[in-house]
């Protein structure tokens, strides 16, 4: 009620405006999911508190159009498919203790006992515990190969093509080992006293969806979370780490078994993403697809100058007898002077409906040949229409409006709306060399 009372008030006449105009700057930033999200959610509140005021705004300016792109194409057989639920195995006694040439898991996280390693991995993170390790271990995140201390410091000075080939050689040997009709027997399902060890290392579950690696020789401890994509690590000074992955470390690192697969673990950045899909395509459905199969006044007044100027256009390059000669030319007149009455007020067509709308090529199309230049004939014909356009804004032109200098405006407004140029950027300031696109 407030924020209706404020936009139909003098002063915040304009509110509307400017908030919309906000959030579509924000959708038009790439590969900004956060941002999205963000303006996702404002857009939400406006439209539950505003209603009417701010959904003719965020038609006027392509919001929906851009909320309607990000929310994707609506699948009936995708969505049936995700509302099945998965047809789970019969429960599995947790394992006692950890033996080689077994699968093992625990949530999405796959473990296997090799020859001296524990492994232990997802789709995010996959872990390295040496049996006669005092705390130190090796794990890859965001495919970097690092070696996390006690201290809670990685350093990654063994990260490199032949560390990583060795390390997933020696998670494949052991992997190698599992019979292909194995099942995989779950560990750790719940909270209790049960310790499984493996060399130096211990696992545990204290808390529901947590398990805690533990090495004799230090206090340190490595917490795996349901659903993070990564782990957390607490240093033998008790600070607490965490490591997240941005990426999925890719087919080698395959989560589940032979008759089991676990859930594939998004990474923060895809978790985002599926966020935004799925709040633009609840805002679309519930406020959006009404208002969008019907368009403004305005947009179909555009939509009918652009055919009058298209048929203007056919008439002129097809004519066959003397009669159509006078008939191009007044429906091409009746189209300019349309939208010149348009342009008179500045606030009345915004960039996106002009050119959604189909005027901009109409306009390239009776104001450019774009088809046998070479020949006279269609030149004569490009001259005749431009004096037509020139004849109708110079009749309409006075002291107070300068339709021509809108239209300029509208057009130069339209690029600025559409066009996304390259940038470039050097790899570091000063440089002249490594030139980024």
């Amino acid at each position: 009620a407030l924020l209706k009372e404020v936009c139909d008030s003098d002063v915040g006449h304009n509110l509307p405006t400017v908030l919309v105009e906000i959030t579509a700057t924000v959708l038009d930033q790439e590969d900004d999911d956060d941002g999205h999200l963000l303006a996702l959610q404002i857009i939400r509140d406006l439209v539950d508190k505003g209603g009417d005021i701010f959904l003719d705004q965020l038609a006027r300016l392509g919001v929906i159009s851009k909320v309607s792109t990000l929310a994707g194409p609506s699948s009936d057989d995708e969505n049936e498919e995700e509302s099945k639920p998965e047809k789970e195995d019969e429960p599995q006694e947790d394992a006692k203790e950890l033996q080689q040439g077994k699968p093992y898991h625990w949530r999405d996280w796959s473990i296997i006992r090799g020859r001296d390693c524990l492994y232990i991995w997802s789709d995010a993170a996959a872990l390295e515990l040496s049996n006669g390790s005092n705390g130190w271990f090796r794990f890859i995140l965001d495919g970097k190969l690092a070696t996390m201390y006690s201290s809670g410091s990685p350093e990654g000075g063994s990260d490199s093509s032949e560390s990583r080939s060795e390390f997933l050689e020696k998670l494949q040997r052991a992997r190698g080992q599992v019979k292909p009709s194995t099942s995989s027997q779950p560990i750790l399902s719940a909270p209790g006293p049960t310790k499984l060890t493996v060399g130096n290392w211990s696992l545990t579950c204290l808390k529901e969806g947590e398990i805690a690696i533990h090495n004799s020789d230090g206090q340190q401890a490595t917490i795996l979370k349901e659903d993070l994509p990564g782990f957390v690590f607490e240093s033998n000074r008790g600070t607490k780490h965490s490591f997240t992955a941005e990426t999925s470390l890719g087919s080698e690192f395959v989560t589940g078994w032979t008759g089991k697969r676990g859930r594939k673990l998004k990474s923060k950045l895809e978790k985002t993403k599926q966020k935004v899909r799925t709040m633009a395509r609840d805002l679309y459905d519930d406020h959006f697809k009404a208002v969008e199969s019907m368009p403004r006044g305005v947009v179909v007044t555009l939509r009918n100058i652009a055919t009058q100027l298209e048929s203007s256009w056919e008439l002129h390059t097809n004519r066959q007898c003397i009669e159509s000669e006078n008939t191009w030319r007044d429906l091409m007149k009746t189209a300019l002077e349309n939208l010149i009455v348009l342009l008179k007020d500045e606030n009345t067509i915004s960039p996106y409906e002009m050119c959604s709308s189909g005027l901009v090529q109409a306009l390239l199309t009776v104001l450019n040949n774009s088809m046998d230049l070479d020949m006279k004939q269609d030149c004569s014909q490009l001259v005749e229409r431009i004096n037509v356009f020139k004849t109708a804004f110079s009749e309409n032109e006075d002291d107070e409006s300068r339709p021509v200098v809108a239209l300029i405006r509208k057009l130069i407004a339209v690029l600025e709306s559409i066009e996304r140029l390259p940038l470039h950027l050097y790899d570091t300031p000063g440089s002249t060399y490594n030139l980024q696109v």
